[in-house]
């Protein structure tokens, strides 16, 4: 199980423009098993939005996972949504997959 310290966090901070808020999510995953069985899972995730909701660009993307994944985490695109001329964004911190 990787942690994410309040070090991580300060340096994510320092390293982007936009203000950081932490928060948490779930939601339910159906995994169909090998023979067939049909179960579901509910996954949780701490999410992560910066400023009202915005996007990160390229460069401070790659900066946070790299920092990120010195704790063995790292960012994944949690929630979308498109309105008029824009979109709001938050990211999951998920569990390196190796």
């Amino acid at each position: 199980m990787s942690r994410l310290d309040f070090n991580t966090l300060a340096k994510i901070q320092e390293s982007t423009s936009h203000e950081i808020e932490i928060g948490s999510t779930s939601r339910i995953k159906e995994i169909v098993c090998t023979d067939g069985t049909k179960y579901n899972k509910s996954l949780s995730y701490t999410t992560m939005k910066f400023g009202y909701w915005n996007a990160l660009d390229i460069r401070d993307y790659e900066k946070i996972q790299q920092l990120l994944r010195t704790r063995g985490l790292e960012l994944e695109l949690g929630t979308e949504v498109v309105y008029g001329n824009g979109r709001k964004v938050d990211y999951n911190i998920v569990e390196v997959q190796w």
